[in-house]
């Protein structure tokens, strides 16, 4: 054989092994990119799903935050309506106006607990629950109390003391709310 032809026939079969070895590199490669094309996708859903969860957990923490401060202004609001009257001299309130604000106030807590109820926990929804009963019964002394009194600073002793004890049964469910507030704001500054 001619050394031309044997030359044609070896750079002949070089080209097609070298023809071989690419297509198999280009498959390879091709591979490899829908590999990594996929993983990058399955990456992205993975942060938007993570980014949408992150978004409702601060939606959600924000909305408690928000009732937890409302239930604790309400709560506030209530105390000092009660120590108004039991701070009050001869002249300084009527019967009549104190049973107004105490009424209004506690409007108000039952308020922040209808607009609260679903952003709360467990613990938090029963503290509230006993603030409705609290508001309920600190308006039934005012009432029953100063009921034919002209002046709040006719209010009986006893009174009095059921009204102290229960402002301190309210800074006790104020401390409640604001600890569970504390602890969501730990557990999302943690996470």
């Amino acid at each position: 054989m001619d050394t031309k032809l044997i030359s044609a026939l070896v750079a002949a079969a070089a080209a097609v092994f070298v023809a071989v070895i690419s297509l198999v590199t280009a498959i390879l490669t091709s591979r490899q990119s829908a590999k990594t094309a996929r993983s990058i996708e399955l990456l992205k859903q993975s942060l938007s799903n993570d980014l949408k969860t992150s978004e409702f957990a601060d939606a959600t923490l924000i909305s408690s935050l928000d009732a937890l401060k409302q239930g604790m202004q309400a709560i506030q609001i209530l105390k000092d309506e009660i120590q108004l009257i039991l701070a009050a001299v001869k002249g300084s309130l009527t019967s009549r106006e104190a049973f107004r604000r105490i009424e209004k106030a506690r409007d108000s807590l039952l308020i922040a607990f209808q607009a609260g109820h679903p952003h709360l926990g467990n613990r938090e929804t029963y503290a509230f629950h006993s603030l409705k009963e609290l508001a309920i019964k600190i308006c039934n002394i005012i009432k029953s109390d100063l009921h034919n009194k002209e002046n709040v600073s006719e209010l009986s002793d006893d009174a009095r003391h059921e009204l102290l004890e229960l402002r301190g049964r309210l800074t006790d469910v104020q401390n409640i709310l604001r600890d569970a507030r504390t602890d969501r704001l730990v557990d999302r500054t943690v996470r």
